[in-house]
């Protein structure tokens, strides 16, 4: 009975609304029927899980109709019932939070009646509230509105014939025309840069002609009609042309965007694209774009565009200690993650935190701090942050010469990397390299040149590694005499 269309529905309603829904259904103008009152009643007294034994069929028909013989269909057409007016309950819940669907409804109501004073003044406060959206939502009511207005004025015109009334009727429809216009440009940018972002992620291009052309087609006026509009063009060019100029310049136009509530997601994507062109080139061998990396993820936790519901993305987080040990800020990098460690979701707690704090330490060369940390450290319920873990012991026991303990946890490793069914392919390779890495490391030979050039080209490759630049340290150890006489 707990997979019903009803029971789908009921556990997608917040707790807090339970005694709005019973509110709703004792009101006789939506519901004429006490079984259906009661039926709701008795379902939430098993939420918010609804797996008791007595949501059964047989145990629900019992307590509706506790006289009666067990009928299916009579129990389901109850259901039914509760269901449609389940559905008007949640329609008037979204009705009362969204505030611009009211206004929609309500302009075209006082249209409809030719009520002209409060026309204008639900328009008027349509307005004020569209300023405050950004991004689809803005242009799209801001269209959607012109349309009213203009829609209202040419009413006035052919109903009345009230000449005055003709001008006004010209600029709306100009107004109409301009609103649509950049509902269009936005929505095509936003579909360019939402497509350009998957070919330069996973290098898979989506042929759309329309889409391929657009770009040749934006004139001067068109980029420069929003701020958004702004932002999105240059970051397709940017996706699209992959030049330092385009970097620059949508750090620029970015830098000159308002920051506030509602475009704080439209941020947070722009700077992803900044930070993936400034992940590229340092796989590229653009070092400093390792310092330019770590100065874009200081901007975004200044300007908070690290936080969702008050907790730090942990992907996030775990990257920020990377980039900033890697171009050697261990102090800055210290001082970030006892600041906002306590920030992390829950569930990342404390694994996350330790397996940075770790990185810092192994840096630090602080082995006996790992040991004693990781002695209190579980496996946690992330599989990323428990490989991570694995990997910082591993390092560890390398670094300090623990080769006992370092060849039975390889040994182990392996073996729980290849039987993992949760990761994905690419940071399932990326840990079994890590692995056959640090194999050779251990078994490596002194004085082979060639294996050290070998594995040192490898770790430069575009092949997936854990911790990369630990192992790359680590190969350029091997052989220091040989290096400086290269040198």
């Amino acid at each position: 009975m707990q997979d019903t269309k009803l029971f789908m529905l009921l556990r997608s309603i917040d707790k807090k609304n339970y005694s709005k829904l019973l509110n709703f259904l004792k009101s006789p103008y939506f519901n004429k029927s006490e079984k259906i009152l009661e039926l709701i009643k008795y379902i939430l007294n098993y939420a918010p899980n609804y797996e008791a034994k007595q949501l059964s069929k047989e145990a629900m028909f019992k307590a509706m109709f506790p006289k009666e013989k067990f009928e299916d269909v009579k129990l389901r057409r109850l259901n039914s019932k509760a269901l449609k007016l389940v559905e008007q309950f949640i329609l008037q819940i979204q009705m009362e939070e969204d505030e611009l669907t009211q206004h929609h409804l309500m302009t075209k109501y006082y249209a409809t009646h030719e009520l002209d004073y409060f026309f204008k003044s639900r328009i008027k406060s349509w307005e004020g509230l569209i300023k405050k959206q950004s991004g689809k939502i803005y242009f799209f009511e801001n269209y959607i509105m012109a349309s009213q207005k203009a829609e209202y004025h040419n009413k006035l015109f052919f109903k009345k014939m009230y000449m005055n009334t003709k001008k006004g009727i010209e600029d709306e429809v100009v107004n109409v025309i301009d609103a649509l216009h950049s509902f269009y440009l936005f929505e095509m940018l936003s579909f360019n840069c939402f497509l350009s972002q998957l070919y330069s992620t996973f290098n898979k291009k989506i042929e759309m002609s329309l889409l391929k052309h657009f770009m040749d087609y934006c004139t001067e006026e068109d980029i420069q009609r929003h701020p958004i509009i702004s932002l999105y063009y240059q970051s397709v060019l940017l996706l699209q042309n992959r030049e330092e100029k385009d970097y620059l310049k949508l750090k620029e136009v970015i830098q000159d965007f308002e920051i506030n509530e509602w475009n704080k997601y439209i941020l947070m994507n722009m700077y992803k694209i900044l930070e993936n062109y400034a992940i590229k080139k340092m796989g590229e061998g653009e070092s400093r774009y390792g310092q330019e990396l770590l100065e874009l993820y200081k901007y975004e936790i200044e300007q908070k565009l690290v936080f969702e519901n008050g907790y730090f993305f942990p992907v996030k987080f775990r990257n920020i200690t990377i980039i900033g040990l890697r171009v050697g800020e261990n102090e800055w990098v210290e001082n970030f993650i006892q600041k906002y460690y306590q920030t992390l979701p829950i569930n990342q707690l404390p694994e996350l935190y330790h397996y940075c704090l770790g990185l810092v330490y192994l840096k630090q060369r602080r082995y006996q701090e790992i040991t004693d940390m990781l002695m209190t450290t579980s496996e946690g319920k992330d599989a990323f942050v428990m490989f991570d873990i694995k990997r910082l012991q591993l390092m560890m026991y390398y670094e300090t010469d623990e080769i006992d303990l370092l060849d039975s946890m390889m040994n182990a490793f392996r073996v729980l990397v290849f039987r993992d069914k949760f990761l994905s392919q690419g940071p399932k390779e990326a840990n079994q390299n890590f692995i056959n890495m640090l194999y050779r490391l251990v078994r490596f030979q002194p004085n082979d040149q060639t294996k050290i050039e070998n594995m040192e080209e490898e770790l430069k490759s575009s092949k997936l590694f854990c911790n990369q630049e630990w192992l790359l340290e680590k190969v350029q150890e091997l052989a220091p005499k040989q290096r400086q006489k290269s040198r």
